[in-house]
Protein backbone atom coordinates (compact mmCIF):
# COMPACT_ATOMS: atom_id res chain seq x y z
CA UNK A 1 0.00 0.00 0.00
CA UNK A 2 0.81 3.68 0.17
CA UNK A 3 2.36 5.12 3.13
CA UNK A 4 0.80 8.45 2.43
CA UNK A 5 -2.51 8.99 0.99
CA UNK A 6 -1.58 12.60 -0.89
CA UNK A 7 -3.33 12.71 -3.36
CA UNK A 8 -3.04 16.45 -4.73
CA UNK A 9 -0.03 18.69 -5.41
CA UNK A 10 0.67 22.29 -5.80
CA UNK A 11 3.84 22.69 -7.00
CA UNK A 12 5.56 26.57 -7.49
CA UNK A 13 6.88 27.43 -10.80
CA UNK A 14 10.07 28.43 -8.98
CA UNK A 15 10.65 24.59 -7.76
CA UNK A 16 14.20 24.24 -8.96
CA UNK A 17 14.63 20.73 -7.03
CA UNK A 18 12.78 17.44 -6.02
CA UNK A 19 15.08 14.83 -4.12
CA UNK A 20 14.66 11.30 -4.86
CA UNK A 21 11.93 9.34 -3.43
CA UNK A 22 10.46 12.27 -2.29
CA UNK A 23 6.95 11.46 -3.89
CA UNK A 24 7.37 8.14 -4.83
CA UNK A 25 5.01 6.23 -2.13
CA UNK A 26 2.21 8.76 -2.37
CA UNK A 27 -1.52 8.34 -4.15
CA UNK A 28 -0.50 11.75 -6.20
CA UNK A 29 2.75 9.64 -7.99
CA UNK A 30 1.22 6.58 -8.81
CA UNK A 31 -1.76 8.23 -10.56
CA UNK A 32 0.54 9.88 -12.81
CA UNK A 33 0.66 8.40 -16.16
CA UNK A 34 3.89 6.37 -17.17
CA UNK A 35 7.00 7.88 -18.28
CA UNK A 36 9.23 10.83 -17.25
CA UNK A 37 7.72 12.22 -14.53
CA UNK A 38 8.98 16.14 -14.55
CA UNK A 39 8.68 18.43 -11.24
CA UNK A 40 9.35 21.97 -11.42
CA UNK A 41 12.68 22.12 -13.24
CA UNK A 42 13.57 18.47 -12.21
CA UNK A 43 13.53 15.47 -14.19
CA UNK A 44 12.03 13.47 -10.98
CA UNK A 45 12.12 9.65 -12.63
CA UNK A 46 10.49 7.47 -14.97
CA UNK A 47 7.57 5.66 -13.62
CA UNK A 48 6.41 2.51 -15.35
CA UNK A 49 8.05 -0.19 -18.11
CA UNK A 50 10.09 1.53 -20.13
CA UNK A 51 9.26 -0.03 -23.82
CA UNK A 52 13.11 -1.59 -25.48
CA UNK A 53 15.44 0.11 -27.25
CA UNK A 54 14.25 3.31 -25.58
CA UNK A 55 15.87 6.51 -26.67
CA UNK A 56 15.08 9.85 -24.24
CA UNK A 57 15.23 13.08 -24.99
CA UNK A 58 15.25 15.43 -21.98
CA UNK A 59 13.03 18.30 -22.62
CA UNK A 60 14.36 22.14 -22.53
CA UNK A 61 13.45 23.43 -19.17
CA UNK A 62 15.17 20.42 -17.16
CA UNK A 63 18.15 21.94 -14.32
CA UNK A 64 18.13 18.77 -12.43
CA UNK A 65 17.96 15.10 -13.08
CA UNK A 66 16.92 13.53 -9.82
CA UNK A 67 19.13 10.77 -8.02
CA UNK A 68 17.99 7.25 -8.80
CA UNK A 69 16.03 8.94 -11.86
CA UNK A 70 16.80 6.05 -14.30
CA UNK A 71 18.66 3.85 -11.86
CA UNK A 72 18.36 -0.11 -13.37
CA UNK A 73 16.54 1.06 -16.89
CA UNK A 74 17.94 -1.93 -18.40
CA UNK A 75 16.16 -0.95 -22.05
CA UNK A 76 17.03 2.26 -21.84
CA UNK A 77 20.14 2.93 -25.14
CA UNK A 78 20.34 6.51 -25.96
CA UNK A 79 20.16 9.52 -24.36
CA UNK A 80 19.83 13.26 -25.16
CA UNK A 81 20.79 15.81 -22.51
CA UNK A 82 19.69 19.71 -22.69
CA UNK A 83 21.48 22.78 -22.66
CA UNK A 84 20.11 24.38 -19.68
CA UNK A 85 20.85 21.07 -17.46
CA UNK A 86 23.50 21.96 -14.36
CA UNK A 87 23.26 18.84 -12.15
CA UNK A 88 22.79 14.79 -12.36
CA UNK A 89 21.75 13.49 -9.05
CA UNK A 90 23.82 10.21 -7.34
CA UNK A 91 22.68 7.24 -9.32
CA UNK A 92 20.76 8.58 -11.62
CA UNK A 93 21.21 6.26 -14.72
CA UNK A 94 23.07 3.65 -12.72
CA UNK A 95 23.15 0.30 -13.91
CA UNK A 96 21.45 1.61 -17.15
CA UNK A 97 23.37 -1.73 -18.94
CA UNK A 98 22.69 -1.11 -22.34
CA UNK A 99 22.74 3.03 -22.17
CA UNK A 100 25.38 3.18 -25.35
CA UNK A 101 25.17 6.69 -26.89
CA UNK A 102 24.78 10.13 -24.77
CA UNK A 103 24.63 13.40 -25.39
CA UNK A 104 26.00 15.74 -23.00
CA UNK A 105 24.53 19.82 -23.02
CA UNK A 106 27.57 22.15 -22.32
CA UNK A 107 25.93 23.53 -19.12
CA UNK A 108 26.76 20.79 -17.18
CA UNK A 109 28.85 21.51 -14.27
CA UNK A 110 27.99 19.03 -11.33
CA UNK A 111 27.56 14.84 -11.70
CA UNK A 112 27.19 13.12 -8.08
CA UNK A 113 28.71 9.69 -7.51
CA UNK A 114 28.14 6.83 -9.55
CA UNK A 115 25.49 8.56 -11.45
CA UNK A 116 27.05 6.10 -14.81
CA UNK A 117 28.42 3.65 -13.23
CA UNK A 118 27.75 0.09 -14.76
CA UNK A 119 26.56 1.70 -18.02
CA UNK A 120 27.72 0.63 -21.85
CA UNK A 121 28.72 4.41 -22.09
CA UNK A 122 31.10 4.22 -19.55
CA UNK A 123 32.75 0.62 -19.89
CA UNK A 124 33.37 1.66 -23.65
CA UNK A 125 35.48 4.58 -22.72
CA UNK A 126 38.66 4.03 -22.64
CA UNK A 127 41.30 4.19 -19.65
CA UNK A 128 41.92 7.17 -18.30
CA UNK A 129 40.50 10.53 -18.18
CA UNK A 130 36.26 9.63 -18.99
CA UNK A 131 34.86 13.26 -19.52
CA UNK A 132 30.69 13.93 -19.77
CA UNK A 133 30.52 17.16 -21.90
CA UNK A 134 32.67 19.85 -19.44
CA UNK A 135 32.71 17.56 -16.74
CA UNK A 136 35.67 15.63 -15.43
CA UNK A 137 33.46 12.22 -14.31
CA UNK A 138 36.09 9.51 -13.70
CA UNK A 139 39.54 8.26 -14.57
CA UNK A 140 39.80 4.48 -15.78
CA UNK A 141 42.53 2.87 -14.31
CA UNK A 142 45.04 3.76 -11.90
CA UNK A 143 46.96 6.96 -12.44
CA UNK A 144 50.48 6.23 -12.73
CA UNK A 145 52.58 7.31 -9.67
CA UNK A 146 54.11 10.71 -9.74
CA UNK A 147 52.38 11.60 -12.73
CA UNK A 148 51.19 15.49 -12.25
CA UNK A 149 47.64 15.88 -13.33
CA UNK A 150 46.51 19.08 -15.70
CA UNK A 151 43.06 19.22 -15.54
CA UNK A 152 41.83 21.29 -19.38
CA UNK A 153 40.72 24.44 -19.63
CA UNK A 154 37.13 24.60 -20.13
CA UNK A 155 36.22 22.32 -17.48
CA UNK A 156 33.65 23.09 -15.59
CA UNK A 157 33.29 20.85 -12.53
CA UNK A 158 34.62 17.44 -11.29
CA UNK A 159 32.15 14.71 -10.21
CA UNK A 160 31.70 13.34 -7.16
CA UNK A 161 34.32 10.95 -6.35
CA UNK A 162 36.15 11.72 -10.11
CA UNK A 163 39.41 10.40 -8.47
CA UNK A 164 38.54 8.34 -5.69
CA UNK A 165 41.42 5.28 -5.20
CA UNK A 166 43.84 7.05 -7.00
CA UNK A 167 46.08 6.55 -4.37
CA UNK A 168 49.37 7.50 -6.75
CA UNK A 169 48.12 11.24 -7.54
CA UNK A 170 50.26 13.93 -6.07
CA UNK A 171 49.87 16.84 -8.21
CA UNK A 172 47.02 18.19 -9.73
CA UNK A 173 46.16 21.57 -11.99
CA UNK A 174 43.06 22.63 -12.24
CA UNK A 175 41.88 25.34 -14.69
CA UNK A 176 40.35 28.70 -14.39
CA UNK A 177 36.44 28.53 -14.15
CA UNK A 178 36.18 25.49 -12.05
Amino acid sequence: GYRTTLATVHLPNSLSKVGSNAFIDTLWYQNLPDGMVIIGDTLYGYKGSMPSNTAITVPLGIKYIASFAFSEQSNLTSLTLPEGLREIGYEAFFDCTNLVTISFPSTLSHIQSRAFMNTAWLNNQADGFVYAGSVLLTHKGLIPMDTPITIPNGIKGIAANALQNQYFLKTITLPDGL
